[in-house]
């Protein structure tokens, strides 16, 4: 993700805060202490056209009022207006030095939203030297961090990811073929993926990307599983909202026989809302062709509607997720059509440094249209997935993670009703 969208949340949160406390000491204060107030109760509702329409007002009657200057600015950028809201931190620390280090930063921020990075790293390193220990000083410098690492990431194109590991599973399982076979074994798990950036005028994007994954269990091979998957992704920034589109390719061996290509389209688009929340909204179009003439009758049409709301915490290292996704799938013979339901809630927290943990609940709901032959009715399944992964970063490129999962399905249909345990240790690499 480029400098995180979130960015501009928190520093609104860190400037809001800091200049609250600059506030008060000022001499402006007092004169319009009850519109500003009003303004910036409105912002913290999200009622950003409404605070800005007050601190016109203030700043019109009162053009040498720095902290409405300096409130309208943030106001501004909250509506994605970068380049509007240049003037008004500049009049802010001219007209009232206390909040000079602040806009200084403010200014830096809004220059490298608007792709102007030289000047962005002149604000924010005069930020820095206005007193490097202050909060909105090292706030600067994180951010002189960030672009600069993405300075070196834009130089060059191209991405790779190289993982890892080792998972138990206490029930082999073919969700696919609606298979559970009640057999442990121990799997070696091998990723890989790949990323090549295309060059493309701001402010759009496109990538070029492959992946691999590869399982080899110890006794079962006939579950052995490798999935390649080309992708293209493309998006478009909105100074505000994302919107982007992308397509996979997969093609699936089971057992180093063929199983299962499949094709898929997903626009998709990311926006901020009031309170500083996340969200982003998706369609997929998925075409699932079988390859053995067996599970012929399971070749299907799926789509799916879905989104997810993101809460962000402990400066964005953290969040709260809830997600929620509708699916329907047409199957070649009727007793695969379905319509689903999933809900998914996640929490992810920084333990300590450089380590996350993310607990993850997901809840699937599928009902079928059609009589199964074999039980002689419609299936009915149900599904409540629950996680824990927990990694660390160290030496700058590498992780290690561990993750359990526990599955338990429950259906009508016998061969879909089991419970299973999973839990995956293992390294990754990124050059």
């Amino acid at each position: 993700m480029r400098v995180p969208m979130a960015w501009r949340k928190a520093g609104y949160g860190l400037a809001l805060l800091l200049a609250l406390v600059v506030w008060t000491g000022s001499a402006w204060a007092a004169p319009a202490a009850g519109e500003l107030e009003q303004a910036l109760a409105l912002y913290r509702q999200g009622a950003y056209p409404e605070a800005g329409r007050l601190l016109e007002q203030v700043t019109r009657r009162e053009p040498q009022n720095g902290p409405a200057h300096f409130f309208a600015g943030l106001t501004m950028q909250a509506q994605g207006n970068y380049a509007a809201s240049i003037p008004s931190f500049q009049a802010a620390m001219r007209y009232d030095r206390e909040f000079a280090q602040l806009a200084t930063y403010q200014i830096g921020l809004a220059q490298h939203k608007l792709g102007q990075r030289q000047e962005a790293e002149t604000a924010l390193k005069q930020a820095v030297a206005m007193d490097p220990g202050s909060d909105a000083g090292k706030n600067a410098h994180t951010l002189l961090d960030t672009i600069e690492r993405q300075a070196g990431e834009a130089a060059k194109p191209w991405r790779m990811r190289l993982g890892l590991g080792g998972e138990y599973d206490d029930n082999l399982t073919v969700e696919e073929q609606d298979l559970a076979t009640d057999q442990a074994d121990f799997a070696a798990v091998l990723e890989l993926e790949a990323g090549y950036r295309l060059t493309m005028p701001k402010p759009y994007q496109a990538e070029l990307s492959y992946s691999l994954y590869q399982s080899l269990y110890d006794d079962y091979s006939q579950f052995d599983l490798q999935t390649h998957t080309l992708g293209l992704t493309g998006s478009r920034d909105f100074d505000g909202w994302e919107a982007g589109l992308s397509y996979a390719y997969s093609y699936m061996f089971l057992g180093r026989e063929g199983f299962l290509q499949s094709h898929r389209f997903t626009p998709n688009a990311g926006f901020f809302l009031p309170h500083g929340l996340y969200a982003t909204v998706n369609y997929t179009l998925e075409d699932k062709d079988f390859r053995k003439t067996a599970d012929n009758g399971r070749d299907a049409v799926n789509q799916a509607v879905g989104g997810d709301l993101f809460a962000f915490f402990m400066e964005n290292r953290g969040y709260v997720q809830i997600g929620y996704r509708l699916e329907g799938e047409s199957a070649a013979a009727d007793e695969f059509d379905y319509w689903g339901h999933t809900v998914v809630a996640a929490v992810q927290e920084p333990a300590w440094y450089e380590t996350r943990a993310r607990l993850s609940l997901k809840y699937q709901d599928r009902e079928y249209r059609h009589i199964t032959p074999s039980i002689g009715a419609e299936r009915d399944d149900t599904k409540q997935t629950a996680g824990l992964a927990i990694s660390r970063k160290f030496l700058a490129r590498y992780e290690a993670k561990a993750e359990y999962q526990y599955i338990d399905s429950d259906s009508n249909l016998e061969s879909s009703d089991y419970s299973e345990n999973l839990l995956f240790v293992g390294m990754s690499a990124v050059f």
